[in-house]
């Protein structure tokens, strides 16, 4: 990374280390971890104090995790610390900082995304007018090329899918979702992204965005099948029976009347069983 420089560290270490923190015991801590990373900054003592960023339950540290990330070309570990910081504090500075770590890799069109949903999100943020400089000649806008990128995932009419454009979807959906949390377009990017992820066969992604829809979007028709979802993941994918079984015990007991109900009672009663002798006893049932 080059705008995330090693001065730009030291700016937010000196300015965290002046703000108060849950302890005195962990702010001792990691004042000594950035001692002994500026000291000798090996690999090691650089990742006992992310971890040690990361840790801290105030989220006061997270940009300097961040940032600590990616001036090392730990990409993914940044961009996802620079997430997890949006979800605790939306603020303009941190989208751009996003936006700022994508464009640093060159992954141009998620950037273009993280512009316009900033211009959308804080239209009267004093960086505007130059944000709108950097979209000059872009008149795309935000809605038309999120649901344009969608699209794009498949390549042909066989419904192969475009692996590059699916994880600039993805990541997209997650970035209109953190800076747009309250738009309509933002659960149904957040329900297509987990789609993608899965056809994609990351689970562990597509999981994660089921889990988002369930925690902030939870009276919606999309949290009901994201948790149908997750359950038929941990089960059939994961083999996370137990897992499988909480999640569709609390499917059950929240939405007794769904479509997908009788589905969920067949799934505990042949929990862990082989798909082939279920298959068996269900068509065998049926005959009698």
């Amino acid at each position: 990374m080059r705008r995330f420089g090693v001065i730009s560290f030291f700016i937010i270490s000196l300015s965290v280390a002046c703000q108060p923190t849950t302890t005195e015991t962990s702010s001792s801590s990691i004042t000594d971890l950035e001692t002994a990373y500026s000291s000798q900054p090996t690999e090691e003592n650089l990742a006992a104090l992310i971890a040690a960023y990361k840790a801290d339950t105030t989220g006061q540290y997270l940009l300097s995790a961040a940032h600590l990330e990616l001036e090392h070309d730990q990409f993914e570990e940044g961009i996802s610390t620079l997430k997890m910081l949006l979800k605790k504090q939306l603020t303009p500075e941190h989208v751009l900082d996003l936006a700022t770590a994508y464009e640093d890799q060159q992954r141009l069109t998620i950037a273009a995304i993280v512009h316009k949903a900033y211009l959308a999100a804080f239209p009267q943020d004093a960086q505007n007018q130059a944000v709108k400089q950097r979209l000059l000649g872009d008149a795309v806008s935000l809605e038309s090329q999120m649901k344009s990128l969608f699209k794009g995932t498949y390549i042909d009419s066989l419904s192969r899918m475009d692996t590059r454009v699916a994880k600039q979807y993805i990541a997209s959906s997650e970035a209109y979702a953190l800076i747009l949390p309250d738009s309509d377009s933002a659960v149904i990017h957040l329900r297509q992204a987990a789609e993608t992820a899965n056809s994609l066969g990351d689970f562990e992604t597509a999981l994660h965005l089921q889990d988002w829809i369930m925690e902030s979007y939870p009276n919606t028709a999309d949290a009901q099948m994201a948790l149908f979802m997750s359950a038929f993941l941990y089960e059939n994918q994961l083999g996370n029976i137990e897992e499988a079984r909480k999640r569709y015990e609390k499917f059950l007991q929240f939405y007794p009347q769904s479509d997908f109900a009788d589905d969920a009672k067949i799934s505990l009663k042949y929990l862990g069983e082989d798909p082939s002798s279920v298959l068996d006893k269900i068509q065998n049932n049926s005959s009698q």
